[in-house]
């Protein structure tokens, strides 16, 4: 499954709540605002690294532009994908489930 998160986490738990809820085989992509959540200054970015040995976690190469976050200041394994990637994700990972706010 593709889970797609478009809002940043804030809260103290709130990533590792999210996380605990995706499988062996589910993918996490950023979109949106979400891209704050994989920067390595983050609130939350102790609780995706410690998620990231069982899952794939990706965030949309546009959204981080559009936010001017450079690719270096991301989480270590962070995977970035353009709009066709995203709909590769979708295709081959369906189904999608959002994490919307």
């Amino acid at each position: 499954m593709l889970h797609l998160v478009n809002y940043s986490f804030s809260g103290p738990g709130e990533a590792k709540r999210c996380l605990g809820r995706l499988g062996e085989e589910d993918h996490l992509l950023f979109i949106g605002n979400g891209v704050f959540s994989v920067i390595q200054a983050s609130v939350s970015a102790g609780e995706i690294e410690a998620g990231m040995h069982r899952i794939s976690i990706f965030a949309l190469r546009p959204d981080l532009a559009a936010r001017g976050i450079p690719a270096e200041t991301l989480l270590p394994g962070v995977q970035l994908v353009d709009y066709s990637g995203f709909v590769e994700l979708a295709a081959l990972h369906g189904p999608v489930h959002s994490w919307f706010k």
